[in-house]
């Protein structure tokens, strides 16, 4: 399974969530690929089994700060089992961060 998406980018306006990106399907999450366009960096941050998110308050258990203009690669070889998958990208690692970043956040994940 590979999920594509844009993550908010408004120009430093409030970030939002995706959530439950699998709808309902658990499974292993094989990689993460993430293109930050920005000129900023930014922090990509995934929980594994939340089905609520509120951007600012829910606590992240993946946290990936992207540099600026630039694009990451993650392989999990053995995989990261997951019941629901949620995704945002703000500004700051800080729990509290809700802005989004200047361009938007391009995710590739591929799943099992």
């Amino acid at each position: 399974i590979i999920h594509d998406s844009a993550l908010s980018g408004t120009g430093g306006g409030t970030a939002t969530a995706q959530v439950d990106i699998t709808q309902g399907q658990a499974g292993k999450l094989m990689s993460i690929d993430l293109d930050n366009g920005s000129g900023n960096p930014s922090v990509f941050k995934m929980t594994f089994t939340e089905s609520t998110v509120t951007v600012g308050q829910t606590v992240a258990q993946l946290m990936i700060t992207i540099p600026a203009s630039s694009k990451v690669h993650y392989t999990m070889p053995e995989g990261v089992a997951f019941t629901t998958l949620s995704m945002w990208c703000v500004t700051s690692s800080a729990v509290a961060a809700t802005t989004a970043p200047q361009s938007a956040v391009l995710v590739t994940l591929v799943t099992s």
